[in-house]
């Protein structure tokens, strides 16, 4: 059990429980991290009361939140280790929303956030960092002389190139993946400016299997880099598993 409620009276993790909206925000989670927007949305409920609920079952340690940038997003917390009135309650609240057809609509929650994603990176613009190139350079010098061999580096999600421009000086070849084609031309297009023809473009989702093959072709990269995906990736964990 969570160290929270591992903590405190029994009774408290009853009373805990005993909420509806609760017990389905528990269900929800245990399907897939979700924002409090879209858990919001799920819910039916407005945005206050779901963090509300959010900040006991976090408190308790039944719940785990993480911000990236202005958003929180909310899992079921993997310090639960089988108690078996949390898996009631966890079951209890998927029922409900199996009930009133949430838990079916999370999948397609989570595909408007990735389609919502990809709008965004079509945007000439999306590139946009507030890190200034002076600032990546000094950190890949650095992460440079941590590496015995730099014959390949790979950028999933590269967009329009920024930080594919910064490796080519660094890697004997470089590998860019992105699945937008208007990205990948403007990073041709700032890769021509400077003549490099050892980079590699990809239109390929992160995880395409022909991208893996390609990697291996050449032997394995010895850095990969993942800015942009990770900062955008509706399941980052998953995003570092596949990567590892």
């Amino acid at each position: 059990m969570a160290l929270a409620l591992a903590e405190s009276p029994r009774w408290e993790l009853y009373r805990l429980l005993g909420e509806p909206r609760r017990l389905r925000l528990l269900g929800l989670t245990s399907e897939d991290e979700l924002s409090i927007g879209e858990l919001a949305e799920l819910t039916r409920e407005a945005q206050p009361n779901v963090s509300k609920h959010l900040k006991l079952l976090r408190e308790a340690g039944l719940v785990a939140v993480r911000r990236q940038g202005t958003r929180a997003f909310a899992r079921l917390s993997p310090d639960l280790n089988g108690d078996p009135l949390l898996a009631d309650a966890i079951q209890s609240g998927r029922a409900l929303c199996s009930e009133d057809g949430s838990l079916q609509r999370v999948a397609t929650v989570i595909k408007a956030r990735d389609d919502q994603a990809r709008a965004f990176f079509e945007q000439p613009d999306a590139d946009a960092s507030p890190r200034s190139v002076s600032e990546w350079s000094a950190y890949l010098t650095a992460i440079r002389t941590l590496l015995p061999r730099r014959s390949l580096a790979v950028d999933l999600g590269t967009g329009d190139g920024a930080l594919v421009e910064l490796l080519a000086p660094l890697f004997d070849r470089v590998i860019a993946v992105d699945r937008s084609e208007k990205q990948l031309a403007a990073a041709q297009r700032r890769l021509s400016s400077h003549g490099y023809d050892h980079v590699e473009l990809i239109q390929a989702e992160y995880d395409d299997p022909a991208v893996l093959d390609r990697v291996s072709q050449l032997g394995g990269a010895d850095a990969v880099f993942a800015v942009r995906l990770l900062h955008h990736a509706p399941k980052p964990q998953q995003v570092v598993s596949l990567l590892a």
